[in-house]
């Protein structure tokens, strides 16, 4: 699977869109059946399916039957081979580390409209991952009115962009507020990206330095990142 912003994913495959300027079209659509027409063989090229797990969207190259839920059609072919396309190549549309940055960090970003006001919640860990300092960051955007957004960081590259499927706005009264908190708990520990086995060597590790070095050490170990 590929990470791409969605710029960067729309500027690469340059994809069209119908009169109304939506670019999904059905297994059924007239523009979709004339491209497989024209292309042949070499359809898949220029033929993306979107697929959804849960709330979140994905991009196959080609053709997918699994979580299938409409086509986008490239003007620009893909450049994958058949065999990655067999086997379900992707992108995942993930936020702009950069963009992400430059956000106010555990803010409310307010509007002209009130129900459009933003808060912008964030957290920063130094991790252990097989015997590497990993810097990680969490984003998240709450709209009052909305679900919550979040996405994962290490090292300044966004490794996930995706819905907060354990709260809505809906669940308020049974499960309460928005607990980033718990957000940031459960990345830490249950994340692909990241797993049990970094927060078990980081506590580990910690725990070594905390009977062997100063504090004062251990301090200047992380803030210039010689650890």
């Amino acid at each position: 699977m590929f990470r791409m912003t969605w710029k960067q994913f729309e500027d690469k495959y340059q994809f069209e869109a119908d009169e109304n300027g939506s670019q999904l079209f059905s297994a059924s659509d007239s523009r979709k059946i004339e491209i497989e027409e024209k292309h042949g063989d070499n359809a898949w090229r220029y033929i993306w399916t979107v697929c959804s797990e849960g709330s979140n969207e994905y991009f196959v190259a080609g053709y997918a039957v699994v979580n299938r839920m409409d086509y986008m059609i490239a003007t620009v072919p893909n450049d994958f081979s058949s065999l990655q396309c067999d086997m379900g190549e992707s992108v995942e549309i993930v936020e702009d580390y950069d963009e992400l940055s430059r956000r106010p960090k555990n803010e409310l970003v307010t509007c002209a409209e009130p129900k459009l006001n933003t808060y912008l919640h964030y957290a920063k860990y130094d991790l252990w991952m097989d015997d590497q300092l990993i810097a990680v960051e969490i984003f998240a955007e709450q709209n009052l009115d909305d679900y919550v957004w979040f996405s994962l960081a290490i090292d300044g590259e966004v490794m996930e962009t995706s819905e907060y499927s354990d709260w809505n706005p809906d669940d308020e009264e049974e499960k309460g507020e928005f607990d980033f908190d718990k957000l940031v708990k459960t990345l830490l520990k249950d994340n692909g990206y990241l797993g049990r086995d970094c927060i078990v060597e980081t506590f580990m590790k910690t725990r070594k330095w905390e009977r062997h070095l100063p504090s004062e050490l251990i301090e200047d170990y992380l803030t210039e990142e010689k650890a």
